[in-house]
């Protein structure tokens, strides 16, 4: 006499879809608690290393005169309006004499 033997599907086949229709109820709790294992122990964990607040320096100025060089806001260029490159041409000189004014009284 020749001992049937049963093989069994590999966990992984058992869990795709067209193959859940057929398993019965016992196999089914097996796969479903090992499914809510794997995610209860390795879901929503990160080992990562605890991060160190970095350090800000910011310094805070009320007025924009400490800008480097400062420059009328509106601004043409190669003739593309006329008018604008006159104002331009004005207040940048205008701002160029306040400094050296402010370089010369100190």
């Amino acid at each position: 006499m020749v001992a049937e033997r049963k093989t069994k599907l590999s966990k992984n086949l058992l869990r795709v879809k067209f193959m859940q229709r057929g398993l019965d109820s016992e196999t089914k709790k097996q796969l479903e608690e090992e499914e809510k294992k794997i995610i209860s122990e390795d879901h929503w964990y990160l080992d990562l290393p605890e991060l160190k607040e970095k350090e800000s320096f910011i310094i805070e100025e009320q007025s924009f005169l400490l800008c480097e060089d400062p420059l009328y806001g509106r601004m043409s260029f190669r003739g593309f309006n006329p008018d604008v490159e006159k104002l331009m041409l004005q207040m940048n000189f205008c701002l160029i004499l306040l400094q050296v004014n402010k370089i010369n009284f100190k």
